[in-house]
């Protein structure tokens, strides 16, 4: 298999688009449909080394560029590699409409081997005390010394910068007694819970919610948002209501388009990942207050992480939707006694008996085929 890289000039393309903000199921289909020629042509982004699995004759690299950062020869040789598969095309074409990053030498900083006064401190208490250095020994025990929250809890999120942390936890720390006891109370929070907790929210995830504009204090965005979710009947309702208000409020195609992508990339990145990883550190810290302060009360936020890590879903449903099924879909097939079952257990239902679902189309069984069998 050959791989043959050109330079050329830029020019319009008219491609189908790959969007990692899209569904999962819509994500797996428009691959499935480009591997088996249905579709002539995939616009991907930087994801297409990521996991994406395509047998593609050429490949064009319209820029050099990951986001913000420019890509270096390795990732752009990872993309390269996509052009040509074997009983497919013996040699594929890459098209480079950029210079093509020049050869460096590659360094992977292994923590285990690297450590050294600039390793993080959220790095350090994720390696196994016999791994440490002397020296990372010492300086995790002198952050221990100076810090206010143990180093279990650093080590528990260590996605978190310790600073990070820091800053979630002094939050904490300046709410009454009675406010602690309100915010650990949380289910289905209410105006003053979800004022606090959008706070939150935006102090420890600053950065992810940024890229898409709702990191400011001064405005409800993200508070909105949570609210109507959290108190959505389902996925689908908080989805086809923040489209029915995009098409009522955008007077333009492409508007309208860049208002759908945020709100698809909020559910997905936001609601699914930051969230959810801000939900579980605010409760580990408003239970390490509430020991220090001897109350016997305890934050559990195990119902609010369920709503916005599996969309609304029971457990192993949610797991069917990693798998390429449609929430929409889904949604169609839950059952109180099927909610219970594991991913297994209903894979095999799903597999012997979703033809005899009446209420599900043909686009619907398409994708329940798709992933089940």
């Amino acid at each position: 298999m050959l791989a043959q890289i050109r330079l050329v000039k830029k020019s319009s393309l008219l491609l189908t688009n790959y969007d990692p903000a899209l569904p999962r199921a819509i994500q797996q289909k428009s691959i499935d449909l480009f591997n088996s020629q249905q579709i002539k042509y995939l616009l991907c982004t930087s994801t297409m080394i990521e996991g994406v699995n395509t047998a593609a004759k050429n490949i064009v690299i319209y820029d050099n560029r990951k986001g913000t950062p420019s890509i270096d020869s390795f990732t752009h040789k990872n993309i390269s590699g996509r052009a040509g598969r074997m009983n497919q095309y013996l040699i594929g074409n890459v098209f480079c409409l950029e210079s093509i990053p020049e050869k460096e030498t590659q360094v992977v900083d292994l923590p285990l081997g690297q450590q050294n006064d600039n390793s993080p401190i959220n790095l350090l208490a994720g390696i196994q005390p016999n791994h440490l250095s002397e020296q990372s020994n010492n300086n995790l025990n002198q952050f221990a010394k100076l810090s206010n929250v143990p180093i279990e809890l650093i080590r528990k999120h260590s996605s978190y910068k310790v600073e990070m942390i820091a800053d979630a936890y002094e939050l904490i720390t300046e709410l009454s007694d009675s406010d602690i006891e309100q915010m650990a109370a949380m289910n289905k929070p209410r105006k003053y819970q979800l004022n606090l907790l959008t706070l939150f929210i935006k102090t420890v995830e600053y950065g992810a919610l940024s890229r898409i504009s709702l990191h400011y204090l001064d405005n409800d965005d993200l508070q909105n948002r949570l609210s109507w979710y959290i108190y959505a009947d389902n996925y689908s309702s908080y989805i086809k209501d923040r489209i029915r208000y995009i098409y009522k409020s955008q007077e333009n195609e492409k508007s309208r388009s860049e208002a759908t992508d945020k709100e698809l990339k909020i559910v997905r990145n936001i609601f699914k990942h930051a969230v959810t990883r801000a939900l579980l550190l605010l409760e580990d810290l408003l239970n390490y207050e509430m020991m220090n302060l001897k109350t016997p009360k305890k934050a559990d936020f195990g119902y609010l992480v369920h709503l916005f890590e599996n969309s609304h879903l029971p457990s192993s449903f949610a797991a069917l939707e990693e798998m390429g099924i449609p929430v929409e879909t889904l949604e169609k097939l839950v059952t109180n006694r099927l909610s219970e079952t594991n991913i297994d257990v209903l894979t095999r239902y799903f597999r012997m008996y979703h033809k005899h679902y009446t209420d599900l189309n043909s686009i619907d069984q398409s994708f329940i085929m798709q992933a089940v069998y």
